[in-house]
């Protein structure tokens, strides 16, 4: 019984995330405002303390970062595909979860100061049709828990929908 009653919360939560994350994206006017809900509702529901996403940008075949949470601003903008972390992770296709991150690789900022630990970092490239659109990159002092990495599993086709779906109204308008 116990561990039907934890199916039933996993999958509870995970679906509450997805409609969590899809009601935040709902009505944008532009990619960059969608780029900024998605981040902030993914660090929400996640209760991670940093992420960035990044568009890929076909002419130049690299990624940028359109938005961020908690990132300073020292924090490298764009990658090359296979480039770095996040270049080698939007190439992959698939989830990424680098672990054993040491407090001098990163910290996050706020007004009152810097936050700084061991950790974790999950890349989730964005791909639609076989087009790289974008890619979400998450910071977490513990570790992400297998009902995070699955959601976030599962969460990248309806991101990478979405941004499709806005960049193909900016080039219309």
């Amino acid at each position: 019984m116990e561990k039907l009653n934890q199916v039933a919360y996993d999958k509870n939560w995970t679906l509450e995330g997805f409609s969590y994350v899809n009601n935040r994206i709902q009505w944008v006017e532009s990619t960059q405002v969608l780029a900024d809900k998605i981040i902030h509702a993914l660090v929400e529901y996640l209760e991670v303390p940093a992420g960035a996403i990044y568009f890929f940008k076909e002419e130049e075949q690299e990624l940028e970062m359109v938005s961020a949470v908690s990132v300073g601003r020292a924090s490298i903008k764009k990658f090359k595909l296979g480039e770095g972390i996040v270049g080698n992770a939007a190439m992959q296709k698939m989830p990424s979860l680098i672990k054993h991150i040491p407090p001098s690789y990163w910290r996050v900022v706020t007004g009152l100061g810097e936050i700084t630990g061991n950790g974790q970092i999950m890349c989730v490239p964005l791909w639609v049709n076989g087009e790289l659109k974008g890619l979400i990159e998450l910071g977490c002092f513990d570790n992400f828990t297998p009902l995070q990495q699955t959601f976030l599993n599962n969460i990248g086709d309806m991101l990478g929908t979405a941004i499709n779906s806005a960049q193909a109204r900016d080039k219309i308008e």
